[in-house]
């Protein structure tokens, strides 16, 4: 075992692995760049092949987190509507109005790509 597998492994046997899941699966929800589904995967293929961490308590930490990140950007997102610089026929308003035309006749297709293409 190399240096570097010595300590991805320690670090899969800690207990600090599940909420470091936790707050990267959330914080995914508002960035692109960080790869929590990469993490989770590799950590997964750990499980299965050196039995740490558990499969269970991954899942839960990677499944919690993404979804505390989805209320979270629910809830950024919402409060942003609310703004007056978005409604008051603003380019930004204007473009919040096309958005919601093209979510409302083609709501899946946009929702998949944006979820997924980036």
């Amino acid at each position: 075992m190399t240096a570097f597998e010595a300590v991805a492994f320690d670090f899969a046997q800690s207990v600090w692995v599940y909420p470091i899941v936790l707050l990267l699966s959330a914080a995914d929800a508002f960035t692109i760049v960080l790869p929590s589904e990469t993490v989770v995967a590799g950590l997964a293929s750990t499980a299965v092949s050196l039995g740490a961490p558990s499969l269970w308590g991954l899942a839960a930490a990677a499944a919690l987190g993404a979804h505390l990140g989805d209320i979270g950007v629910f809830f950024v997102g919402r409060g942003l509507a609310r703004t007056r610089w978005l409604r008051d026929g603003s380019r930004v308003g204007t473009a919040l109005r096309w958005t919601r035309a093209r979510l409302d006749t083609q709501g899946p297709l946009y929702i998949m790509s944006a979820r997924y293409i980036p």
